[in-house]
């Protein structure tokens, strides 16, 4: 069904905006023309599509106002100023993957698999002429169930498309959806900041195996997840196997083994000292490094790659650093 009142501005920039808008544009529900930035995977897509692509400059100074009457964010990453919120006749909306105001900020989806919620959802809102991230009126909120052990990309696209069913319903349903619209409130509101780096370092020797699960799930596919080890060597770790499956493995049986003691344990300077944490172990049979973590449990990956290498499997890793190495010597840094 086609809204003939309606020329959509679409503001987005990564998978989570070219999942909604493919939909859209499947539905043909009304004229869409996109504003992103430059080398984007929806500029990308909407090139691909033949759609007409307006660049941002922190503004919409070259957009004819004639040319839409409603906009449209998901995934865009930038404020939105106050001049160009107003240009919308029928207003500015955002799909935000987060039951607002919990999650508000960049990264919803990440933030509820890393704090191993069961539950998130999305939220369409509307966008005031105030220069702060999701705050505004909620115009429609669904519930979502998260996954057991599920990846937060995969969440991300299960959330995307549920984002663009509401956008659709929206649509049609303009009038009476904005009648019912209701204010956020601040009552368990939360912020969901922006990725930094450092959060991807595994650090097997203080953290558990649930928290570095939580962390692989994730951040996977949006920061890298490495370790630190032999002195300061950066790996970046991949592919990261079921712990379940790995607790079948009898890996601390195979380390002590390689250890050749009853535990894993060596000696300095005549000392028992057990190594609770970081100790690797490579499984021949399964190609997998394993790691220990700090709670005493183990972890396996398939892929383990050298900072500034091309991209290594963990049999290669082990033939090229490893196995140069006594197995009391094949700890992480942390």
């Amino acid at each position: 069904m086609k809204i003939d009142k309606f020329s959509l501005l679409f503001f987005g920039s990564d998978i989570f905006s070219v999942r909604i808008l493919n939909y859209l544009l499947d539905k043909q529900l009304c004229h869409i023309q996109v504003v992103t930035k430059a080398h984007t995977v929806l500029d990308k897509f909407s090139a691909s599509r033949q759609l007409q692509r307006n660049a941002w400059r922190d503004g919409l100074e070259d957009v004819d106002s004639d040319a839409f009457n409603i906009g449209l964010v998901a995934s865009f990453g930038s404020i939105i100023d106050e001049e160009t919120v107003r240009r919308f006749k029928y207003g500015l909306f955002n799909v935000h993957p987060s039951m607002l105001p919990q999650y508000r900020g960049s990264t919803p989806i990440q933030a509820a698999i890393f704090d191993d919620r069961k539950e998130t959802g999305c939220t369409i809102m509307r966008i005031p002429p105030i220069p702060k991230f999701d705050i505004g009126d909620i115009i429609l909120q669904e519930r979502l169930a998260i996954r057991d052990r599920e990846y937060a990309v995969d969440l991300r696209d299960r959330l995307a498309d549920l984002g663009a069913r509401m956008t659709e319903k929206f649509l049609l349903n303009y009038d009476t959806c904005l009648k019912s619209s209701r204010p956020q409130g601040e009552q368990n509101k939360s912020l969901a900041k922006k990725l930094k780096l450092e959060q991807g370092h595994l650090k097997f020797k203080s953290h558990s195996r649930d928290l570095i699960d939580r962390k692989v799930r994730a951040y996977t596919g949006f920061i890298d997840l490495y370790m630190t080890c032999l002195g300061g060597l950066l790996v970046r770790l991949e592919e990261m196997v079921e712990p379940e499956k790995v607790d079948a493995f009898d890996l601390d049986r195979l380390a002590s083994e390689a250890l050749n003691c009853d535990k894993i344990e060596m000696k300095i300077d005549g000392t028992d000292i057990e190594l609770l944490a970081g100790v690797m172990y490579f499984h021949k049979i399964r190609r997998l490094l394993c790691i220990r973590s700090a709670d005493r449990q183990w972890l396996a990956f398939r892929w383990a790659t050298p900072d500034r290498k091309p991209r290594m499997s963990a049999a290669d890793f082990y033939n090229g650093y490893l196995s140069k190495l006594p197995q009391e010597s094949r700890l992480t840094d942390v």
